[in-house]
């Protein structure tokens, strides 16, 4: 009995180590398992207000590539910057999205056995995430959240990831991956052809519903499509804007929960309250849409590329993200002129007043 016992022990104690191909192939299925692999990869900035949480990145990095700014007074919490803003184009339950690069991938750099002896097999794989066309976000990412060393063991025969290790690049990200590429605020030529009538109010009130919906829907690219856009801190304004300038912005008339401002800034409830459409002063292809009430405000619609859309203008460096907004009170001589006079590019606020670059614009 005791020759029997003894031969049983020899037996698992020298059985085989696993082999390369073998570590190797327990890597990848747990990578493919637990990552978005196709398209673009979103790394998620958790945060909806003026501060995100950027404890993953670099401060020098992203201070130095002036992609964010520190909060000094709350350890690892940043802004991005205005320019750097144009890099998300997604929104999740939590923050936002970063488009840090496309086709996940990763590679091993070695390989090296833990256990030289007994009955267990544990290896310690050196692993780096890797991305194509990447933008300044991944450059400034901590090293230690591009690069791991995992563990694969085989102790009961059946080789696998050590179950308090993971292949996840990031965790608990709550992004739709993959998410839309990043596009630069290019420009486009400003619209000037005359629609043949006026729209209706029947006509706005389909259009502000289906970019409410949009909005409500997260289809983000769907309701960039509806506006016309026009950026007053860009040297070529018309069009220079990107998918985040609507990523902060929330639904007005469906009832809603999330953080997002209301695309209609509490001006209006329902689409009734609109009354009267009025034709631009001066531009042929400019309506305002005016509504009811002691103090009327107004969005405007603009015929653009054969149909009618929204106005959008980024006209106040928000705190946090950036948004277009849509209540402009264009049908107002006063801010109406303004409007004129920033397009022509003189360096003034939504008030008329001279800009100090020292200073955060405030909405009313």
């Amino acid at each position: 009995m005791r020759h029997f016992l003894w031969s049983g022990i020899l037996f698992v104690g020298c059985q085989s180590k696993m082999d390369e191909e073998t570590v190797k192939s327990v890597i990848e299925a747990a990578f493919q398992e637990a990552n978005s692999t196709d398209g673009r990869y979103g790394w998620e900035l958790v945060g909806k207000t003026q501060w995100f949480d950027g404890s993953d990145f670099d401060s020098e990095c992203f201070t130095e590539s002036e992609l964010a700014y520190r909060n000094y007074k709350t350890v690892g919490q940043i802004t991005p910057s205005y320019p750097a803003q144009q890099f998300i184009t997604a929104s999740s339950k939590k923050g936002y999205c970063l488009d840090l690069g496309g086709e996940l991938s990763y590679s091993i750099s070695s390989i090296e056995h833990v256990t030289e002896g007994g009955s267990m097999d544990i290896q310690n794989v050196h692993l780096r995430f890797e991305l194509q066309d990447t933008t300044p976000w991944f450059s400034c990412l901590k090293e230690d959240r591009v690069s791991r060393i995992v563990r694969v063991e085989n102790l009961t025969g059946t080789p696998m990831l050590n179950p308090k290790d993971h292949v996840l690049f990031q965790e608990k990200n709550g992004c739709p991956n993959p998410i839309p590429k990043y596009e630069k605020r290019n420009p486009t030529a400003r619209p000037t052809t005359e629609a043949a009538k006026a729209p209706t109010l029947a006509e706005v009130k389909a259009l502000a519903q289906k970019f409410d919906e949009a909005l409500f829907e997260r289809d983000f690219e769907k309701a960039m499509g509806l506006v016309s856009c026009v950026n007053l801190f860009e040297t070529s304004k018309w069009g220079t804007c990107a998918l985040v300038e609507v990523l902060s912005l929330g639904p007005s008339v469906h009832t809603d929960t999330r953080m997002e401002n209301p695309w209609l800034e509490g001006a209006l409830d329902d689409f009734g309250t609109l009354k009267k459409v009025m034709k631009d002063k001066a531009d042929p292809t400019l309506f305002h849409v005016v509504t009811q009430g002691k103090r009327k405000r107004s969005l405007s619609v603009q015929w653009a590329n054969g149909r009618w859309k929204l106005l959008g203008v980024v006209s106040i460096h928000g705190q946090g993200l950036t948004p277009l907004r849509f209540m402009n009170d264009l049908h107002d001589n006063k801010n109406r002129d303004v409007f004129d006079r920033r397009l022509a590019g003189e360096k003034i606020d939504h008030k008329g007043n001279p800009i100090n670059p020292y200073e955060e614009e405030e909405e009313e």
